[in-house]
């Protein structure tokens, strides 16, 4: 008799990674698919943007980890996570038509956060942030913080010309 497994729910992972955003003062720029876009400044930057971001990177890391281990006793498969932070402006504005416009953020700085995400597979991290996030850190006061994160040198991204500093949280270690 063959096993089944539920597969996770896509509301719940992301009603949890949304409230991991919200709850750092965040905001969700839109759904896509099992994931999420989130910002934290805009409309109105704080003192404490990068900060607040990698408080939720990392909440969102020991979240799934404990929601894995509720799924894990449940015979249920477990979900991993790719969380790709860069730091810079972005422009914020209505794209669409008049039939059905959507607020969002464009431009290099978003652009190259997804192409970060993306690049959390090729070094099996959690959680992979640039060296201008770090930098963004270390000007907001928050040097252990900054310490949370491994430097993995630099990368060519697609899409990208030059090479890009890269610092990650890597992946917990699957247990036996």
């Amino acid at each position: 008799m063959a096993r089944s497994r539920r597969v996770p729910s896509v509301r719940d992972l992301l009603h949890l990674l949304s409230e991991a955003v919200f709850s750092n003062h965040g905001s969700v720029d839109k759904y896509l698919g099992d994931g999420l876009m989130a910002f934290f400044g805009p409309p109105l930057t704080s003192l404490r943007d990068a900060t607040n971001a990698a408080v939720c990177a990392l909440d969102i890391v020991k979240l799934i980890e404990c929601w894995n281990q509720q799924r894990t006793r449940c015979n249920e498969d477990a979900v991993r996570i790719a969380v790709g932070i860069h730091y810079g402006e972005v422009v914020q504005g209505n794209v669409g038509n008049e039939k059905r416009l959507e607020l969002t953020l464009v431009g290099d700085t978003v652009n190259i956060a997804s192409r970060v995400e993306a690049y959390c597979r090729t070094l099996d991290a959690s959680v992979l942030v640039t060296g201008e996030f770090v930098e963004a850190l270390l000007a907001e006061g928050s040097l252990e913080l900054a310490k949370a994160f491994v430097d993995e040198g630099f990368h060519v991204l697609r899409g990208c010309k030059e090479p890009i500093r890269l610092f990650s949280v890597r992946r917990e270690p699957k247990s036996a």
